[in-house]
């Protein structure tokens, strides 16, 4: 391989002379104005653009040129010439030449009009929507094509038009618009906002780490969201964002405490063990490892302390990382998905990639932007619950079916408890309305050399509970890029700072709103919590046992390029990031059941990473075979810590002194230190023939320090090529309609070493309470293993996309398929062996395959009014395909050969309520209803993988006000509260809890009923008891656990009115938007517990509403 790179940069270096470059060297004697273009493209490499058939209307050149600056070449040959020529990054824009007037610089007229023909002039100046001038505008009278000039550097105008007259404004990047001159444009220099085109695929850039391409000539499967998508949500975390907007991409959110945690897929799950993508930030790799370590209960059993359950409401998902980045801060995500995208990051993307890039500086003027909303949040949904008349209804036919009477501790029938008392617990725990507040202030401009950015943000975002808990985040970014005199020498630094205070409940209460609804009020009139009887349980005491966790994230990046050669250009990217994580939970005795005698407890937890990343890298270009070929070749070199210290103590002598983990008298101090390192070669070659033959081959050889010696190095590659063939003469000809026509298709390998370090060593964990000597003793709990190896995913993908009518239909069809062999897991062990388990490789295959669709289309587009739609669609299919003996594995449980990974375990399958007994009844093995069937004949499998899922949106402009609408939708089968998580696998109407409200109506009450609830028993020993009970267990182990846990949701809605400038001039505000925003404003759903999304007794996404500003000084 070192020889392979050898072979490889000398190549490069010996012909690099002979690559792009910005001089002409041509000669020749009556040639013809193409042919003089062909010359410019093969040296420079630009691309002509524009009304390129003006080429033929030119007249022959005689040309002379030795290393001529391509600026003076083309007004050489543009020089009498019936077009005139203009020069973006890319593109050389060939127009009509006309006449324009010229007024000392302000704009750029191509030949003067007579005095005679002169107007009185208007002045002004164009800028983009956040206040940046807009440069090389073609500005231009309607009726009057001799009046035409172009925008200078600072965006400003001098054009003569009469009063009343329409001028025109065009530019490449933005859409055009027009206006009609005012009598008002005459007194000074006015503003005229221009919208940046979405649809020009040859001016997308496409981000894909390494490098970029156009979105016409990208070859692999890519989706970018861009600022203004993400803008237009109210949102704390950009993933949030990201939902319903990518095909194939499914974020699913854990919790809707402020902080929580997602499960994120690219195409599904790859891997038996983990199936996260990789997010890159600014070129830096950003760690999702989940924080919040800490657990929830600390208990002293003998001289053991023990400690146990979740340390937070936002539950054992812990917070994600992403919640550090200011969703404002960031230009654009990138989400990448097939082999030829992802092959270049080796087995850092085998699933999938996330890039995300934050906001740069842009030459102009200095410019303030700020954007500030306030607004509300509350629960998206609450399941209901019957209310008292009708909860004590059946809780009196519970002891009618049982013959018996309620005791002494049925509080709620026995006198105790005022029968006539309602409390809609879930209003009562979650449901207040908290204010969210969300401002953003940046500060950015530059020259054409030196361009810079600085933003700060603060946000806070408050849960529904009673007490003081929010989510608290400041953050910092900055920006600087500086290019030399040369255009040679190029530096970009930009970093990011996060600081987030998440203060959250111990527990997260909304699994309490099944309380009884005639229970009593949880806090006495002293503000002392309510303990109505020794074995209560009451749900405020989670508010006192306060969790609170502190992060700061610091991410740094820089790139410096130099052009070596006219072709060749080196650059190096650096990166660094910091993370320090603090968190704590403190239990004070207050928060205990006094007839418990528990001790007040704290938790802490310390835990800090680092990452730095260095990746040198050539990029070569050449014209080549009239074809432009683009060569790359780098490396990486990464390295990984990570320490954290978990202090559990008991024994304090008052609650006072909890912040002072010094004065417990009990203590178990874990701590841990992780190093990862990484290295790695890659290479990319592309070869582009006229723009439509395009070829794309990757490969990347990694090393990973999570593999023993001699196993530690893994190859992938990919190759990805397209055909455009709407370029192509007969389709154009035959098909005038078709815009846009490509297939593209990728086939290639990706790694995955998504696995715990040191996993090949033996390992011991201590013991707890167990001393030698005063020495704590150690188990041992992993087995030596140096033999296994990379996991492997072969990824192939054909595609198709197509435009219509100018693109006003833009259709993008994928089919995948992805296979993961040689799966890394934990194999559990026997206790004979002395250890718990071993890592190893499983020869198991996992399968993904599935179709995505991508529709955007433009209805209507006037000059008042337009109306466009983005439609995707996901159909993905998971299977494991072969797993050799896992009959015999301890995975047979778990998984079947030809089912998917997200299989239920095997179950009853529900025949119904006998509607003589009552009670469920079951299939046995000869098909036919029985109460308790042997377990032998648990066969059914649900599959939990979505059926399919995507999102719809619209937008709506009319005038100076826009309205954006966007959908999610997901087609699937979950867990039923009705059965499952509601009531806990418990009798309905036990253990003073309520039941929801579905229950109502369909509960067995007497013989002959049909009905879909048993009867109703508090179980026991006698034997109609006895089979309510047995049936109740069959019952959470059967099919009927599971429901249509479908749902359409209203993701997102955004409102915005861009004040008229007439309106703000005389507050010298560049400009104004006042905007409305709602997210999950509402569901549609079948699903009766909280919410289909996070399923389960958790607190479901808040839908927020927030109003704000958006303005440019």
């Amino acid at each position: 391989m070192r020889l392979v790179l050898f072979l490889l940069v000398t190549g490069l270096l010996q012909i690099g002379n002979t690559g792009f470059s910005q001089t002409i060297t041509f000669t020749g004697k009556n040639v013809t104005v193409e042919k003089a273009f062909s010359i410019i493209q093969e040296q420079t490499g630009y691309r002509v653009a524009g009304k390129k058939e003006l080429l033929k209307q030119g007249k022959l050149l005689t040309v002379k040129a030795d290393k001529m600056p391509l600026n003076d070449f083309l007004n050489l040959v543009s020089t009498g010439q019936p077009f005139v020529c203009q020069v973006d990054e890319t593109n050389i824009i060939i127009s009509v030449r006309v006449r324009a007037p010229n007024t000392e610089g302000l704009g750029q007229p191509i030949k003067m009009v007579p005095s005679d023909l002169m107007q009185q002039p208007i002045k002004g100046k164009v800028t983009d929507e956040n206040g940046a001038p807009v440069s090389g505008a073609t500005v231009s009278a309607k009726d009057d094509k001799q009046q035409v000039v172009m925008t200078n550097e600072l965006g400003e105008f001098m054009i003569n038009v009469p009063l009343g007259k329409t001028v025109t404004l065009n530019h490449l990047a933005f859409q055009s618009k027009e206006f009609m001159v005012a009598k008002r444009m005459y007194d000074g220099p006015f503003n005229v906002v221009l919208t940046e085109r979405d649809n020009d695929l040859n001016e997308v850039k496409i981000n894909k780490g390494y490098y970029s391409t156009s979105k016409v000539l990208n070859t692999g499967s890519v989706v970018r969201v861009s600022a203004k998508e993400i803008e237009r949500q109210p949102v704390t975390n950009v993933l949030q964002a990201l939902q319903s907007r990518v095909p194939g991409l499914i974020i699913n959110q854990q919790s809707g405490n402020p902080g929580g945690n997602f499960n994120i897929q690219i195409r599904g799950r790859n891997s038996i063990n983990k199936s996260n993508p990789l997010f890159v930030v600014d070129g830096v790799p950003f760690s999702m490892d989940a924080m919040g370590q800490v657990a929830g209960v600390v208990s002293v059993v003998g001289s053991s302390v023990n400690v146990s359950g979740s340390g937070s409401a936002a539950g054992s998902q812990g917070l994600s990382p992403l919640n550090s980045i200011n969703p404002e801060d960031i230009e654009s995500v990138e989400v990448l998905k097939d082999a030829d995208a992802t092959a270049i990051y080796g087995s850092l993307g085998a699933n999938g990639v996330i890039l995300i890039t934050t906001k740069r500086g842009k030459p102009g003027p200095l410019r303030v932007s700020a954007n500030f909303n306030a607004g509300f949040s509350s629960p998206s949904s609450m399941p209901e619950y019957m209310d008292t008349k009708t909860y004590l209804k059946y809780r009196r036919q519970l002891f009618e079916n049982d013959e018996s009477s309620p005791g002494v501790t049925d509080y709620d029938l026995n006198g105790t408890w005022d029968t006539t008392r309602y409390t809609r617990w879930g209003k009562e725990l979650i449901g207040r309305q908290n204010v969210n507040v969300n401002s953003r202030i940046s500060i950015s401009g530059g020259s054409d050399k030196t361009q810079f950015q600085i933003g700060a943000g603060y946000t806070t975002i408050s849960p529904p509970y009673d007490g003081d808990f929010s989510n608290d985040r400041t953050s910092l970014s900055f920006s600087i890029s500086n290019t030399s005199a040369n255009n040679k020498f190029k530096m970009v630094f930009s970093g990011n700072y996060g600081n987030e205070v998440n203060t959250l409940p111990g527990l997260d209460i909304s699994q309490f709103v099944n309380l009884a609804p005639n229970g009593p009020v949880l806090r006495n009139p002293d503000g002392t919590l309510n303990w109505w009887s020794p074995s209560a349980v009451n749900p405020y005491a989670s508010l006192l046992q306060k969790y609170r966790a502190t992060t700061k994230n610091i991410q740094g990046n820089g790139t410096i390029s130099y052009q070596l050669l006219p072709s060749l250009m080196l650059r190096s990217n650096l990166g660094y990031s910091d993370r320090q994580f603090n968190e704590s939970r403190l239990n004070p005795t207050t928060s205990f059941n006094p007839a418990t005698n528990t001790n007040a407890s704290a938790l802490i937890g310390v835990n800090s990473g680092s990452n730095w990343i260095i990746e040198p890298q050539a990029e070569f270009n050449k014209t080549l075979f009239g074809g432009k070929i683009s060569l790359l070749a780098g490396a990486t070199f990464q390295d990984r810590f990570s320490t954290g210290q978990t202090t559990s103590a008991t024994g304090f002598p008052s609650d006072v002194l909890l912040n002072n983990i010094a004065s417990a008298n009990r203590f178990v101090i874990n701590n841990r230190y992780a190093k990862y390192r990484y290295s790695a070669v890659f290479a990319r070659a592309n070869y582009s023939l006229n723009d439509r033959y395009i070829i794309n081959l990757t490969g990347r050889r990694d090393g990973s320090s999570r593999f023993a010696p001699g196993r530690q190095f893994g190859n992938f590659g990919a190759i990805g090529a397209a055909w455009i063939f709407s370029r192509e003469n007969w389709v154009s000809e035959h098909l005038p309609f078709l815009s846009m026509g490509k297939f593209r298709g990728s086939y290639g390998t990706t790694g995955n070493d998504q696995i715990g370090d040191y996993r090949y060593l033996e390992s011991y964990s201590p013991v707890n309470g167990i001393t030698y000597l005063g020495v704590s003793g150690l188990l041992p709990s992993r087995l030596f293993n140096a033999v296994y190896g990379w996991e492997s995913n072969r990824k192939f993908e054909l595609a198709t996309e197509l435009g219509f009518f100018s693109d006003r239909i833009f259709l993008t069809a994928a089919y995948y398929r992805n296979r993961s062999s040689n799966q890394l897991v934990d194999i559990p062990l026997a206790p004979t062996t002395g250890n718990s388990v071993i890592q190893a490789n499983l020869p198991a295959l996992i399968q993904n395959k599935g179709f995505e669709f991508d529709i955007s289309t433009k209805q209507i587009s006037t000059k008042n009014f337009s109306w466009s739609t983005t439609f995707n669609i996901s159909f993905e299919r998971n299977k494991l395909l072969e797993f050799p003996n896992l009959e015999l594995s301890s995975y047979s449980e778990t998984y079947v050969i030809g089912s998917p990974l997200s299989i239920s375990p095997k179950l009853f399958k529900m025949m119904g309520v006998n509607p003589i007994t009552g009670i469920y009844e079951f299939m046995d093995k000869d098909g036919k209803a029985a109460t308790s069937p042997d377990l032998a004949v648990r066969t059914e499998r649900v599959d939990m993988n979505p059926d399919y899922y995507g999102g719809m949106g619209n937008s709506f402009t009319y005038k100076a006000f826009q309205l954006d609408v966007q959908l999610q939708f997901v087609k699937q089968i979950g867990r039923n509260p009705v059965f499952s998580t509601a009531l806990g696998g418990a009798l309905p109407f036990t253990n003073l809890v309520n039941a929801p409200g579905y229950y109502n109506g369909n509960i067995w009450m007497k013989e002959n009923d049909i009905a879909t609830l048993q009867r109703l028993s508090a179980g026991g020993f006698s034997q109609a008891g006895a089979a309510v009970s047995t049936a109740n267990f069959m019952l959470q182990n059967s099919d009927a656990v599971y429901s249509d846990a479908s749902y359409i949701r209203c993701k997102n809605v955004s409102l915005s009115w861009q004040v008229d400038q007439r309106l703000i001039r005389t507050l010298h505000i560049g400009q104004l938007r006042v905007y409305a925003q709602a997210q999950n404003l509402f569901t549609i759903t079948n699903y009766v517990g909280f919410d289909p999304e996070s399923q389960g007794s958790v607190l479901p996404p808040l839908r927020t509403l927030a109003f704000g500003l958006q303005f440019t000084l």
